[in-house]
């Protein structure tokens, strides 16, 4: 990232992302983390990475919703074709590995180009999200 010329990254506000040795070792390389605003958050500020808001994680947007309940090609519907005798940690890897590459690529770059233009707008209206 610090090759790419990455100053910044916005996480959600999972507490594991927002712990203060995590945003150290972050700067370490020059890369800040965009503040939480969530209540454990330790970087927390008004004004911070909302919570709870899909709009800035490409896998929430759209992906998510398509990988777990695609009508045949989905995690849930793989999963749920198997036999009870079937069910173990290897198959639930291959499922896993089956269901997301069933995915067409379009819908990928889709969720990244838009979540890529909130993020820009977040960016230019220095953390406020106006949609």
């Amino acid at each position: 990232m610090q090759e790419l010329g990455i100053k910044w990254v916005y996480a959600d506000n999972d507490n594991k992302l927002h712990q203060k040795q995590v945003i150290d070792a972050w700067q370490e390389y020059g890369i800040k983390v965009h503040p939480g605003a969530g209540k454990r958050c330790w970087d927390r500020a008004e004004g911070g990475f909302p919570v709870d808001y899909p709009e800035l994680m490409p896998l929430d947007r759209s992906i998510h919703h398509k990988w777990k309940n695609a009508k045949n090609g989905g995690l849930y519907s793989i999963w749920n074709k198997r036999k009870p005798s079937r069910r173990n940690a290897g198959a639930f890897m291959n499922d896993i590995k089956k269901s997301w590459s069933s995915i067409p690529q379009i819908v990928y770059q889709n969720a990244i180009e838009g979540t890529r233009k909130v993020i820009q707008k977040c960016h230019d209206n220095r953390g406020k999200i106006r949609m």
